[in-house]
């Protein structure tokens, strides 16, 4: 299930923000690939710390900057790059 939804939260709360998310926007297939690669390398700090928080409206990605200081380095790097422009 976590593979599943991660993209999409992470589509629409990192890159975005909920208010762009519930405007609409694009994603391009180098954003694509972002949001794979962060949902990769993040899969086991979300099951780590988040596996009960409920989908949607950004709860995980808030989950995971709550624990920013325990995730491991590759998903915090992978987070603070998908978030940049």
């Amino acid at each position: 299930m976590i593979q599943r939804i991660l993209p999409a939260i992470l589509l629409l709360s990192a890159l975005a923000g909920p208010a762009a998310a519930q405007q609409g926007m694009t994603l391009t297939p180098e954003g694509r690939a972002k949001l794979m690669e962060a949902a990769r390398l993040c899969r086991p700090d979300i099951e780590r710390f988040c596996a009960e928080v409920k989908r949607g409206e950004g709860r995980i990605l808030l989950c995971l900057a709550d624990h920013r200081a325990e995730l491991t380095p590759d998903c915090r790097t992978t987070l603070e790059a998908t978030r940049k422009p």
